[in-house]
């Protein structure tokens, strides 16, 4: 899962570049492509914070168990 993440960010990354390196601006394009940036930083950061909690929660119940 954390390899799909970041062949997707590398894959929006080289998006971006290749955008600015054409000097697009201000176009639909641009804007639906920020807005997916933006969509997607937040689902990987709320994955990443939950997938945190998780291996904490289970080292947690763990150390209580023994």
């Amino acid at each position: 899962m954390v390899i799909l993440y970041l062949y997707y960010y590398t894959f929006l990354s080289l998006i971006f570049n290749f955008l600015e390196m054409l000097n697009i601006s201000n176009t639909l394009v641009l804007y639906v492509a920020e807005k997916e940036w933006v969509v997607f930083r937040i689902v990987f950061c709320s994955t990443y914070v939950i997938s945190l909690l998780a291996v904490f929660y289970d080292l947690f119940i763990d150390f209580r168990e023994n």
